[in-house]
């Protein structure tokens, strides 16, 4: 489990020097799939309580995302994969000041609850020291795994919710 033991957990994990006190909880796609991913970032912030919990989240699920209780802030990144208008110059523009701001904070770790190529790939750019997240593609995610400190085989035979908790 992710926040917890399991093989692709966290727990145990710490900063040269510490505590981890950053992490990013990385949910770009759709509204309900953010709000499938509340039971993984409630336990997120019972196994790091002083950690600074940050949503990533498309500007589409940002109302909902900031009325979860267990995010301190969040960061919008409309992920081009994911909008069904282009958006123009602009939304390049603010996804690119979005990823220096990322890089620029330094976080501790970066966890990814969507595992196509996209996502690992925006997990892996953030500069996280720790990488956790699935992989979701036929091989295994081979091409791309490489990307993530913690990867965590999807598994489609499971409930969205479930899936984000592994």
């Amino acid at each position: 489990k992710v926040a917890g033991s399991g093989a692709g957990g966290l727990a145990g994990c710490r900063r040269p020097g510490g505590e981890i006190r950053t992490i990013l909880v990385i949910r770009l796609d759709h509204i309900g799939d953010f709000l499938m991913a509340t039971p993984a970032i409630r336990a997120l912030r019972r196994a790091y309580p002083a950690a600074e919990i940050i949503g990533v989240v498309g500007s589409w699920a940002r109302p909902v995302a900031q009325a979860n209780p267990h995010l301190d802030r969040l960061v919008t990144y409309d992920a081009i994969w994911f909008r069904r208008r282009s958006g123009g110059i602009s939304v390049w523009w603010r996804n690119l000041r979005t990823r220096l701001q990322l890089i620029w904070l330094r976080a501790d770790v970066a966890v990814n609850l969507r595992g196509d190529y996209g996502n690992v790939l925006f997990t892996y750019l953030t500069g996280a020291r720790l990488r956790a997240g699935h992989v979701d593609a036929p091989d295994g995610g081979a091409r791309y795994r490489h990307w993530l400190t913690h990867p965590v085989t999807y598994r489609a035979d499971i409930h969205e919710t479930e899936r984000c908790l592994d």
